[in-house]
């Protein structure tokens, strides 16, 4: 503590959610936490000084030509304003592969650090074995990986494979030993999820296993991980002794943020507690109104805590919400609310009511919603066209365009070819009947013009102004 308190405490400061550990939780956890990043630092300094140093190759005659291109080409990426385009970090690759091997000890040291640093950040637009080859050229030349780098290697290595299987598994941890690194949480954590893509459900146990033998920490990740694991096998009682065990009753660190509501959210649909699920959603937006309305405080008999969850043993509301944010009464900030952490409820839409509720979160917290989120409400509102009155598609659509001053939605709608799809075959329903005159001309020119924009989608360019002036006249005039 005194190490901390002298050496560590600027940083904590600095960071919100260490202060948040800190002042609420945990002083020590603080602490810790900011000297492992300390630590991890230090090793890939160590790392990246070594390669530095490391003796580098002699070009071959015919490689000093490909070398002077390769390092205008890396210079270009580096000196420009957005990080370079992916044309360019593909021409610095095309030139990197056409070196001998070891390619990477035939880099002068300061580019190679540099074409490292680029290929980390570009590596899920390229190839995986392409990226992956860059990886093992380095290890070949007699240089190590930053941690950094060792975990993309790990994923990328992951992605090559059909399926994980415990030969997989092998190969992985005989790779990172070579390296003369040790399996470390990120690298489980890249095997769990690799195991959750294909339903390795047994392996994904077997890890756990692992993880808990080898006394290493769960992280963020790990929880997120292990929750969508509970959704995915339906398992309600993995879910609950998670969040029992870790998140209340455990030394969890780490507010949740939106992605951890979101996964949870999922999780709990999964396993046919979507009314849990709304409760916590509506106490989290309680929780909002309140700190904007009345400072911060939110009283326990306030009418609209109510909890539809009986089949929890639950003495009151906001005990849902401990379920997810420890010592809540303690928390001086509310909960982030955005398109992520509402997906999954736009996702599992089963009625206009839903869709309703949902839509109004948005509205009233200025949330906007993402494509994915829009294709699931046009997907209902087309699949409920029938019990839905024209007034209230008009109300919808009013409301879209009414909060759209960005053209926002309506970028989303015309450059969507499924969700314009479900639009105008909506309208055709209407239009058979009878809420939209069918006879009428201009509704028939503009039936045609969305129907020939559908037919040619692929082919229309962006920046073909009159196309796309006429089919938002077209949309318009439905709906109107």
């Amino acid at each position: 503590m005194d190490f901390g308190r002298k050496m560590l405490k600027d940083t904590v400061e600095k960071d919100s959610e260490l202060k948040a550990i800190y002042d609420e939780t945990d002083q020590a956890g603080a602490y810790l936490i900011v000297a492992e990043q300390v630590l991890e630092g230090i090793d890939n300094n160590n790392v990246i000084n070594s390669r530095l140093q490391a003796e580098r190759t002699p070009l071959e005659t015919n490689e000093q030509e490909i070398n002077d291109e390769f390092k205008v080409a890396l210079d270009k990426v580096v000196e420009s304003e957005d990080g370079g385009n992916l044309e360019d970090v593909s021409q610095c690759v095309s030139l990197y592969l056409q070196f001998s091997e070891p390619r990477a000890s035939k880099i002068e040291p300061e580019y190679l650090e540099l074409f490292l640093e680029i290929i980390s950040k570009t590596s899920d637009s390229m190839k995986p074995d392409v990226a992956t080859s860059i990886y093992e050229d380095v290890l070949q030349s007699g240089m190590s990986l930053t941690s950094r780098e060792l975990t993309l290697w790990a994923s990328l290595f992951l992605n090559e494979v059909p399926v994980v299987d415990e030969q997989v598994i092998a190969m992985l941890k005989a790779g990172v030993t070579t390296m003369g690194h040790q399996m470390n949480i990120t690298i489980y954590n890249e095997l769990l999820r690799a195991c959750l893509l294909t339903d390795q459900f047994s392996l994904f146990e077997s890890l756990l296993e692992e993880i808990s033998e080898a006394k290493l920490e769960p992280d963020r990740s790990t929880l997120r991980l292990m929750t969508k694991y509970a959704g995915d096998t339906k398992d309600l009682n993995a879910l609950l002794n998670l969040i029992l065990d870790i998140r209340i009753n455990g030394d969890y660190k780490h507010y949740l943020d939106s992605l951890d509501f979101a996964v949870l959210f999922e999780a709990l649909i999964n396993c046919g507690k979507k009314n849990v699920a709304n409760d916590i959603l509506n106490i989290i937006v309680l929780l909002r109104d309140s700190y904007r309305e009345a400072g911060g405080s939110l009283p326990l008999d306030h009418p609209d805590l109510t909890v539809t969850s009986s089949d929890l043993e639950i003495d009151r509301p906001l005990e849902l919400y401990d379920m997810v944010v420890p010592d809540q009464e303690l928390i001086d900030f509310y909960p982030q609310l955005d398109s992520v952490v509402l997906s999954p409820f736009y996702q599992k839409l089963e009625s206009l009511q839903e869709l309703e509720s949902l839509d109004i979160i948005c509205k009233e917290n200025n949330i906007e919603k993402d494509s994915d989120i829009f294709t699931n409400e046009f997907e209902l509102i087309h699949k409920s066209r029938v019990e839905l009155a024209f007034p209230d598609f008009q109300k919808i659509m009013f409301d879209i365009f009414e909060q759209d001053q960005e053209k926002h939605y309506l970028s989303i709608l015309i450059s969507n070819e499924e969700i314009l799809k479900y639009f105008v075959e909506t309208c055709e329903y209407f239009a058979q009947a009878g809420a939209i005159d069918g006879n009428n001309d201009e509704i028939v020119g503009s039936f045609k013009i969305i129907w020939e924009f559908l037919e040619d989608f692929q082919h229309i360019d962006a920046t073909e102004e009159d196309a796309l002036t006429d089919l938002i006249s077209a949309i318009v005039t439905l709906v109107r």
